[in-house]
C-alpha cells in the first residue's frame, strides 16, 4: 500500500513538473509581456509578468552594425602592404587604414596617365596658338619681297610687249616674260595663304588636339580609381573593432578589419512577429545585459522590414527554436556605461513597454 502511494506521488509530482515547464516556455514563446528575472551563468529566459511589456532576446551593435572592411573582388590573392590601425583605435570617415600590394605599381600608373595628359594639353595649347611672331613677320616680309618681284616682271612685260609691237623682239621672249609674270602672281597667293594659316590654326587641327586630352583625362580617371581599389578607407567615423589581416598577411573572406560606431550602442531584439504589431518607435525599453550585470534604459528607434528564424537562443530545453521573429532596434540611454562599447554581439534581454510608460 505504501508502494502503491509513493509511486502515484511521484506520477504527480513528475505531471507538475511538465506542466510547469511547459507554463513558463509557452509564456516566453508567444513573446507575452515579460520582465527578467535574476540571471544566471546560462542567461535564462525572461519570464512572464505584465501584460504591458514584450520580452526579447537581443545582441548588442554599434550604430550602423559592425562592418567588414575587405579588398575588392576583383582582385585575387592580395596582400596587406601596410596596416595604420590598432585595434580600438578611432578612425575618421575615408580615413586609410591599409594599403594593399598593389598600390605601389597603381600609383605609378597613375603618374603615367598624368603625364600624357600635361602632354596632351600641350600639344592642344600648342595647336590653338598661331605661329611664332618671328615666323609671321619673316612670312610678311618674303611676300613684300615677291610682290616687288611681280612688280618688275609686270614692267618686263610690258617692255617685251612694246618691243614686240616694233617687231624688235622675238615671240619667245614674250611667252617668258608672260610666264614670269603669272609665277609672280602664282607665288604671291601661295604666301599668303601660308600667312593666313599661321595666323590662324586648321579646325580640324584643333579638334583632333582636343579629341587627344579627353582620352588622356579618360585613362588618368581610369589609373585613379584602379589605384583607389588598392586603399582600404573607413566609409563611416568609427573604432576599429577588430582586425583579421596585418602587413604582409594575405586578406582572406572575413576582410582586413571590422569596425563600428560604439560611441552610440543598440540592442537588437529578436521580437516575436506576432508581437510585432504592438511595437512602435519612441517606446521605452530595458536592456539586462548579463555580461555586465546591470540594466540600462533604451528607446525603439526603428523596426525591421524581414521576418526571419531566430539567431539567439536560451538555455531554456523547451524553447521555440523555429519562431519567426523580426529584429527591432533599440538605442541604448545616456546611462549606459563606457564599457559596454566593448561588447558588440553580446547576448541581452530586452523588455520593452507597449503600454507607453516605464
Amino acid at each position: 500500500m505504501s508502494a502503491t502511494k509513493c509511486s502515484r506521488s511521484s506520477r504527480i509530482m513528475a505531471i507538475l513538473f511538465v506542466v510547469v515547464a511547459v507554463t513558463i516556455g509557452a509564456g516566453f514563446g508567444t513573446g507575452i509581456i515579460v520582465v527578467p528575472g535574476e540571471s544566471s551563468a546560462q542567461g535564462p529566459a525572461p519570464v512572464a509578468h505584465e501584460l504591458n511589456h514584450i520580452g526579447a532576446w537581443g545582441r548588442l551593435s554599434p550604430r550602423g552594425e559592425v562592418r567588414a572592411l575587405a579588398a575588392p573582388s576583383t582582385m585575387d590573392a592580395v596582400r596587406v602592404a601596410r596596416l595604420n590601425v590598432v585595434e580600438g583605435q578611432r578612425v575618421e570617415e575615408n580615413e586609410l587604414i591599409a594599403v594593399l600590394d598593389a598600390h605601389e605599381r597603381r600609383q605609378t600608373a597613375v603618374s603615367h596617365a598624368e603625364a600624357m595628359l600635361a602632354l596632351a594639353e600641350a600639344r592642344l595649347e600648342q595647336t590653338r596658338e598661331s605661329a611664332k611672331p618671328s615666323d609671321i613677320v619673316a612670312q610678311a616680309a618674303l611676300i613684300a619681297s615677291q610682290r616687288q618681284e611681280l612688280a618688275q616682271a609686270e614692267i618686263d612685260l610690258t617692255r617685251e610687249e612694246s618691243l614686240r609691237e616694233r617687231k624688235a623682239s622675238s615671240q619667245s621672249t614674250l611667252e617668258q616674260a608672260k610666264l614670269k609674270r603669272d609665277q609672280a602672281v602664282l607665288d604671291i597667293r601661295q604666301s599668303e595663304a601660308k600667312l593666313e594659316s599661321l595666323k590662324t590654326p586648321r579646325k580640324t587641327d584643333v579638334v583632333v588636339a582636343e579629341r587627344q586630352v579627353d582620352e588622356a583625362r579618360a585613362a588618368l580617371r581610369q589609373a585613379e580609381a584602379d589605384l583607389r581599389l588598392t586603399e582600404i578607407r573607413s566609409p563611416t567615423a568609427a573604432t576599429v573593432l577588430r582586425i583579421h589581416a596585418r602587413t604582409g598577411e594575405r586578406v582572406g573572406e572575413r576582410g582586413v578589419v571590422e569596425i563600428g560606431d560604439v560611441d552610440q550602442m543598440y540592442a537588437i531584439a529578436e521580437v516575436y512577429e506576432a508581437d510585432l504589431a504592438r511595437v512602435r518607435v519612441g517606446q521605452p525599453a530595458r536592456v539586462r545585459i548579463p555580461t555586465l550585470k546591470l540594466e540600462v534604459a533604451g528607446e525603439v528607434e526603428r523596426l525591421g522590414f524581414v521576418v526571419q528564424r531566430k539567431d539567439i537562443f536560451n538555455t531554456d530545453p523547451v524553447a521555440d527554436t523555429d519562431a519567426r521573429v523580426v529584429e527591432v532596434w533599440v538605442r541604448l540611454g545616456a546611462d549606459a556605461p563606457p564599457a559596454v562599447a566593448q561588447l558588440s554581439n553580446a547576448r541581452v534581454e530586452v523588455i520593452i513597454n507597449v503600454g507607453g510608460t516605464r
